[in-house]
């Protein structure tokens, strides 16, 4: 058994306990006179943390930006009609078709 004077420092639950206990993992890491397990090690925790924003911030950014793009074309169609929008389109993808078999 672990000294409790080596062991992690941070209190937490166990599914299907009513109180919360000592972790009982061996604390490895010294931070300002405590220590932590490596699941515990608050600069390892704000690490995660910090990765885990950064990706969603990305997927954020990148959703923002096809919502931008989405209501500029509708904005830029805006009065259009539709049988007017179509046969133009077609009309540019046949040129676009053409040059590059050039």
């Amino acid at each position: 058994m672990i000294d409790q004077k080596d062991q992690c420092c941070v209190s937490v639950w166990t599914e299907g306990s009513y109180c919360e206990h000592q972790c009982s993992r061996r604390g490895v890491i010294e931070r300002d006179g405590k220590r932590y397990c490596k699941q515990h090690d608050p600069m390892r925790k704000k690490a995660a943390e910090d990765k885990r924003k950064a990706a969603w911030k990305a997927a954020s950014d990148a959703s923002q930006k096809a919502y931008d793009r989405r209501v500029a074309c509708e904005a830029a169609c805006e009065g259009v009609a539709t049988c007017e929008l179509v046969p133009g389109l077609v009309a540019r993808l046949l040129a676009d078709k053409e040059i590059r078999s050039d």
